[in-house]
């Protein structure tokens, strides 16, 4: 939060007044109470009679082991996050997570991106668990329970669009394991119609992936 107003001082929470706090460049001093997406997660108090609502956050990922699809084949077995088309919101990607424990070759594991008019309609194994991360959805101090998940996740479906590589994550050699948690820091944006998927160049048998992401009106 700012400490202070930058044209009139800033009322704190016991209405103390302070002047700004400004750097060499006259940029304001900002301290941070919590994480990136606490705000997201926990919605925005109402104020007044005027309620509005930040976002919603949202993780994912697969329920079992997946065979990771070998490159960009349309006919796709992993995990892909994908915004119907129908869908007035966008998809605001804040992590990714990967875990492999059986690989046949070396593997370079990343994302890939494509986007249709018509979005990915076949979904073969949709996955359902997608979690609200508030848990529970339950009310607290003005907190707004936020809706169901507009997305869908899937762990095999058919890619449409023109797939295309779009960020490396990392590589594991052939029988070795591979894992962690990216933080993509809103670096893509999917719209009605889009998707991204998690990809690896070699042969995966052993693949967890996960997604967690904010849903926003453009």
């Amino acid at each position: 939060m700012p400490q202070s107003n930058l044209w009139w001082p800033f009322i704190t929470f016991n209405n103390a007044q302070a002047g700004a706090r400004l750097g060499q460049q006259k940029d304001a001093w900002y301290s941070k109470r919590h994480g990136d997406l606490y705000q997201g997660v926990y919605g925005t108090p109402t104020l007044g009679s005027v309620a509005s609502l930040s976002g919603s956050v949202f993780s994912g990922g697969n329920a079992s082991a997946a065979t990771l699809t070998v490159g960009l084949a349309t006919t796709y077995t992993g995990c892909c996050l994908n915004n119907p088309i129908a869908n007035t919101l966008n998809l605001v990607v804040r992590k990714v997570g990967i875990a492999v424990s059986a690989t046949s070759a070396a593997n370079a594991f990343g994302l890939a991106t494509g986007w249709s008019s018509a979005g990915i309609v076949t979904h073969t194994t949709p996955i359902t668990g997608i979690l609200n991360n508030y848990i529970g959805g339950a009310t607290s101090s003005g907190s707004i329970v936020s809706p169901a998940s507009v997305a869908k996740l899937d762990a095999a479906c058919t890619l449409v669009g023109t797939p295309l590589y779009s960020k490396f994550l990392g590589a594991a050699a052939t029988s070795s394991v591979f894992g962690g948690i990216f933080n993509l820091d809103d670096e893509f944006i999917v719209p009605p119609g889009g998707w991204i998927a998690i990809v690896g160049s070699g042969g995966t048998t052993g693949f967890w992936g996960s997604f967690t992401w904010e849903e926003l009106a453009p």
